[in-house]
Parts: C-alpha cells; structure tokens; sequence
C-alpha cells in the first residue's frame, strides 16, 4: 500500500505524499537542480548554434499553424495553446533562427530520448518525423523565410514541449485528482508561459528546468536507478517468516541481504561472507529509515516484509509518487508544519529547515477513517482539546460498544453532549433505539 505525507503551513497547509521507499525530505534544499540528471548533465556544455548578435528571427505565416494543425490532428487538444504562444510572440519562431536550430531545442530532443529509454515507449508526438525533420535541418540546412519544414519543425517543437509539460509537470486532470481524494488547491501550469520563461532562461539544459516540487527530481533519479536494477534481473528474494538476525550471527540469507542492499545503495561494497558485521548494520538502519521501519539495525519480521518487495513494485510506487509531485506547489517558503501520516508525525519547518517535530495520531488506513489530504491556513492551536468522535465512527464502532458494556463511555473518559455542547446523562439515553440516527454528540474529554 502507498501511503500519505501532509504539509500544513503557518501561511498555507498543504498535504503530500509518502512512500515505502522513503527519500531524505530534510535534505531537499541541498540538491542541486542541475545534478537531477547526470547522464544529461554534459548536453549544455557542447552548445552547437550559441547565439549570435547578428540573429534574425524567422516568423511563420498564418496559414503554416493552420496547415500544421490539419496535418497533426493528433495535436487538435494543444491547439489553443499554439495559437496563443505564437500570438504572444508576433508569429516569431522560439526554436529556430537564421544560424539554424538554437541551443533549447537541441536539449529538448536530447529529453525525449532520454524519457523514451527511461520508460521503454515512445512519448513525444509524430516522433519520426519529428526527428527526420530535426536531423535533416540540423546537418547543413540553409535556413530561408517562408520555409514550410522549418515551420513544420519549429512547430512540432513546441507541441512536444507542451505535451511534454503535460506529462511530467502538470499531472493528471482536475477530475481525476477529485476521484483521488486530493483537496489540495491545484498548482496552475500555462504552457505558453513556461516555453516563454524557459525561453528566457539561461537554463539550457531543461531537465534543469522542472517546475515542480523537489521531491520529483530524487523520484525521477531513483526511478532511473530501480529501472536499471530490474533490467538486470532486480533482487530475487524471498524470506521464511520467523527469521530474526543481529549483529554476530551468521546465516546464508545474510549474503543474499547484503548483495539486496548494495543493489539498493544502503550498503557501500558487499562480500560473500555470511557474517553479519557492522558495516551490515548500518545499511540496514539505512534501509530501515528510507521505509519507515524502527532503527534498530536487526533484521526482523518488517524488515524482512520491505526487502521482500519487488523491484517492479518499488517503481510502481515511485511512479504514483511522482504523479503527486506534480499536482502540488514547487516550493515552500516561510514557516509550514508537514504531517506525515504513515510515520504519524509532525514536523516544523522554516524556509525548509527542521525545526521541531512530534509525534500525532492519524486516521487508519481504511477509506472510512482515514486522514483527508488537504491544505488550509494554521489560524489557531487548542491545548488538550475536546475529541468530537465522527460519525462514521459513532454509528459503527462506539454505539455498538456502548451496548455491550455500559461503563464504555467512563472507562474512555467520553461523555454525551448536545449540539449547543449542553452535557446529557448517559443513563436518560435509551441506547438500544439508536443505529443510524443517533441526536446526541459523542466526545472525549480534555485529557493529560
């Protein structure tokens, strides 16, 4: 089961995600964007046509989106998109000038072959032609005005950059994040703008460019790691229950343990040996951190469920995780509380420094009583304050006790109370007509 993480901000509350394979959320401002990708890393310092300050802009005709438009029906739900970037600019190119294909474009089809490798299937719209089309003006092209490829390329371009912004900023729709219980207030993403603004930027490797939230980019950078592991076969192992090891003991599933956890990176350099030393140790605590397991460096009934998982099931998740950064603000600033629920804690944040944390009670994990994720301002804090018990609870959980023992209510410090908050005896209830519609509120008292 993937589990929830929640931000509640002094300025805003905003509630995310967590996930079984737990990536370091205290060092998120440490990392560098420009390190997210490292096999693309180099594609910016080999910059094939800089710009020059003798540029020409080249300009499309009317007629050229409304040709591109017939030939691409597969575009038809971008259109509006095109028409307005391309309005905003005077009909200007953003790909393409005079010296030939600029410095972005170069990057963004470098992206693309890399998304389709990192994903195994092809996401960029007409790729063929997409890639004729750019190789063909790329090698030696005399670029001339009115020129109908160029405008076909400069064109393809830019609908990919807003498919692509689609796929891996934007997320899924509104309705669909409605059916998923998200009560989040929805990050906007204009696709002409952010081409424009990256267009602008001296980022020119885009990958670099993500405007989303920072949890993404360790997502994106595990995502790559576990896909590569399952590609040579993943981890293949399966635990007997019952199995309890600790430092000094040996056993032959402690070898398969550590060759699992160096493919995962918890334990720097395995052996063969069955010994369980201290550097086994301490890549298990790590293991057992980035789950939500208790540190305790043994190798236990839990331990043993996470490490049993497989790796096809670890990306899984981290697929519907990066699906949920998407869907949320990219930043945080100022002073916000997070709640990670699945861990039931709470944490204090300034500008993304931990401050403080505790521990809370959360909802279970069933649909009925589980903690909504939401977001909303911190307005006031109460102090051993009143538990009004919901209703979904009082009809099937509390009721029901209170007819099987009558001294239910005071063995758990509750009492019955009005709508105006007005206390009622419990003795002048009859409990026994009471199911669906019960009149009366049922709380616990303030407590220690």
């Amino acid at each position: 089961m993937v589990s929830w993480n929640g931000i509640f901000t002094m300025n805003k509350l905003l509630y995310l995600f967590s996930f079984t394979i737990f990536l370091s959320f205290f060092n998120l401002s440490c990392q560098n964007t420009e390190q997210q990708d490292k096999d693309i890393s180099n594609i910016s310092d080999t910059i094939s046509n800089p710009v020059k300050q003798d540029t020409v802009l080249l300009y499309l005709d009317s007629t050229q989106i409304i040709d591109f438009l017939t030939r691409y029906p597969l575009t038809e739900e971008y259109k509006e998109n095109i028409r307005s970037f391309y309005k905003k600019r005077n009909n200007a190119f953003a790909w393409i000038n005079n010296y030939g294909i600029n410095e972005y474009a170069g990057n963004f089809i470098n992206l693309l072959n890399h998304e389709e490798m990192r994903y195994s299937n092809d996401s960029s719209f007409y790729n063929e032609r997409l890639h004729v089309l750019y190789n063909g003006i790329s090698e030696d092209y005399k670029i001339f005005g009115n020129d109908s490829l160029v405008a076909e390329l400069e064109i393809l371009l830019s609908v990919n950059l807003f498919d692509y912004a689609n796929r891996n900023w934007r997320g899924i729709s509104d309705e669909k994040l409605r059916e998923a219980g998200w009560f989040i207030a929805r990050k906007n993403l204009n696709y002409e703008d952010l081409l424009d603004s990256l267009l602008k930027s001296k980022v020119y490797l885009i990958s670099a460019f993500d405007p989303v939230y920072p949890q993404y980019a360790l997502l994106k950078k595990h995502l790559i790691k576990y896909n590569d592991i399952e590609k040579r076969g993943g981890w293949k192992v399966s635990f007997q229950k019952g199995i309890e090891l600790k430092k000094g003991d040996t056993s032959s599933v402690i070898t398969a343990i550590k060759e699992q956890l160096c493919m995962m990176g918890d334990l720097a350099v395995t052996d063969s040996t069955n010994f369980f030393n201290d550097e086994l140790v301490s890549a298990v605590k790590k293991f057992q951190k980035r789950h939500g397991l208790k540190e305790n460096g043994l190798i236990e009934e839990k331990t043993l469920q996470q490490l049993s998982v497989p790796v096809h099931e670890r990306i899984k998740q981290i697929l519907i995780n990066m699906e949920r950064s998407r869907w949320v603000p990219a930043e945080q600033k100022g002073e916000y509380l997070v709640v990670n629920i699945p861990d039931f804690k709470l944490f204090v944040f300034q500008n993304d420094s931990l401050e403080w944390s505790c521990n809370v009670i959360v909802g279970e994990s069933k649909v009925t009583n589980n903690t909504v994720i939401f977001n909303d301002n911190l307005e006031y804090i109460v102090f051993s304050p009143y538990w009004n018990i919901p209703k979904n609870i009082l009809i099937k959980e509390t009721l029901p006790a209170i007819k099987r023992n009558p001294d239910y209510l005071s063995s758990h410090n509750m009492e019955v109370v009005d709508v105006k908050g007005k206390p009622v005896a419990s003795s002048s209830i009859n409990w026994s007509q009471y199911k669906n519609n019960f009149p009366y509120i049922i709380r616990q008292k303030r407590g220690k």
